[in-house]
């Protein structure tokens, strides 16, 4: 009498290589499996089980999208089948075991690729971002004022600016008025000069 080997041994061990194909899906329930993912049965509580097992979905849905493109649902199956088959004590230890078993199907080559792809960005990482280098460039706005609908603010450049207009235009009065007008011969050069000398000490 011949083996049926349509269906899977619960305790056949899945060997580190290409997904296996000779396991035949049985009903259209079983569609599931063409997700790429696995589920522990019933209620977990122990929080460590479900970050080993996020993260073993997440090493399964990364190999089915960047290097075996369209993952046999027979593979996802046997993964499931080792999964209901162990017991609620061991499963911790097994979801490690299996993780590991599938760091080396990535192998070092896509290692990297998988590192970037689920290192957190600084949007959504916990605990403060670290600072960028940009932020020395920030333009903070400063005394914020709304007139009606429209919304104003100051920034570290715009008060440089006002406060050199400013100053201009005192040199100039200063200068030009009080100083005598055209009586002084090198009154715009010694506008010129002043400004420039304000500036080295701004």
């Amino acid at each position: 009498m011949e083996a049926d080997h349509s269906a899977p041994n619960q305790g056949e061990p899945i060997s580190e290589g290409h997904p296996v194909s000779h396991v035949i899906l049985g009903t259209p329930a079983e569609a599931i499996y063409l997700s790429g993912v696995v589920h522990i049965p019933g209620e977990i509580e122990d929080p460590l089980i479900l970050v080993k097992l996020s993260k073993l979905n997440g090493l399964l849905l990364f190999l089915q999208e960047n290097i075996y493109y369209n993952m046999n649902p027979a593979y996802t199956k046997l993964l499931q089948n080792e999964l209901n088959s162990t017991p609620h004590n061991e499963l911790s230890e097994k979801l490690q075991s299996m993780i590991e078993r599938e760091n080396m199907r990535i192998g070092q080559v896509h290692y990297d690729q998988y590192q970037q792809a689920t290192r957190p960005s600084p949007s959504t990482a916990p605990g403060p971002s670290p600072n960028s280098p940009l932020e020395q460039f920030a333009i903070l706005p400063l005394i914020p004022k709304k007139i009606g609908n429209l919304y104003f603010s100051f920034t570290n450049p715009s008060l440089f600016m006002l406060l050199t207009l400013s100053l201009v235009l005192l040199l100039v009065h200063f200068v030009t008025k009080r100083g005598g007008g055209n009586s002084v011969p090198n009154a715009w050069q010694s506008l010129v000069e002043l400004i420039y000398d304000c500036e080295l000490f701004l």
